[in-house]
């Protein structure tokens, strides 16, 4: 992993003395954060996924801009809370976490019940639970937070 990655960070130096920013044409930003996530490295894993967003955000490729997020979602974990959820995942916590089944989720949001169930799966895990009540309890948790005026944290839905 340590090899991949300083592999990852040479090209990233190629791609800036060349001038390519745009993480569409050159996506090494997002490999090397989770490497360096990978290999316990959370800072500077948290610096190139933050960049690596700035930058998605600038340019609006759409496979980059909806990369860019869910892999910061990945990097920043448990500690984001809510925000860490893209926003599919965050539709799909929300109607579940309302009492609604998985399949009738999947009607509700127009998606079959496999995307919603890789959608809650994928949520569980940036929320660091196991359950629907953890869920409706982290998401609640969230939203008790923006209320009292929590300091503001990257929104990704």
């Amino acid at each position: 992993m340590r090899e991949a990655l300083g592999d990852l960070l040479a090209a990233g130096e190629e791609y800036e003395t060349v001038g390519v920013r745009n993480p569409a044409l050159a996506p090494w930003m997002s490999r090397a954060a989770l490497a360096h996530l990978r290999l316990g490295e959370r800072d500077a894993a948290v610096e190139l996924s933050e960049e690596n967003l700035d930058r998605a955000t600038r340019f609006g490729a759409p496979f980059t801009a909806g990369r860019a997020p869910r892999v910061h979602g990945i990097v920043v974990g448990g500690d984001a809370g809510p925000s860490a959820l893209t926003p599919a995942e965050r539709r799909v916590a929300d109607a579940v976490a309302g009492g609604l089944s998985n399949r009738e989720a999947a009607q509700a949001l127009f998606l079959t019940e496999k995307t919603v169930e890789t959608h809650l799966r994928s949520a569980y895990r940036k929320l660091g639970i196991s359950s629907r009540v953890q869920l409706a309890d982290a998401l609640a948790a969230g939203r008790a937070g923006d209320e009292v005026g929590a300091p503001a944290q990257l929104h990704l839905r």
